[in-house]
């Protein structure tokens, strides 16, 4: 069966049928197991998104000056000047029942993502 299943995807004479066949294809019943901690994560991403204590020579120190200076420009908190007030927009009882009625009616039978949440869990939110 999986060799007949690559075959049809891998000999698909064009992208439409090449996408079909993909779609097709049964999605694997478990996802794969976390091998990682967060705490693992945490010290990995902590080195890599912040910078280091001493700048690497293939660094442009005067640009790491530059941008120093520039984000301490930055405020702590800012304003929401988006018309409709985007970012800072409480969600009211009517958008939850907005949002439950797409889900039912749109995304109930749609495959969770990588968190494994089904849009079901939308739904028991009061």
């Amino acid at each position: 069966m999986r060799d007949a299943n690559r075959k049809k995807v891998l000999e698909a004479p064009s992208r439409a049928i090449f996408w079909k066949e993909i779609k097709r294809l049964p999605a694997d019943p478990k996802p794969a197991a976390i091998s990682v901690t967060a705490d693992e994560l945490k010290d990995v991403f902590e080195k890599r998104l912040n910078p280091p204590e001493v700048l690497p020579p293939q660094f442009d120190s005067a640009q790491h000056k530059i941008n120093k200076i520039l984000s301490a420009l930055i405020p702590d908190q800012t304003e929401d000047t988006t018309p409709d007030g985007f970012f800072t927009h409480a969600c009211t009882e009517n958008d939850m029942g907005r949002l439950k009625n797409r889900i039912r009616n749109h995304s109930l039978d749609s495959t969770p993502g990588e968190d494994q949440a089904s849009w079901g869990n939308w739904l028991m939110i009061n």
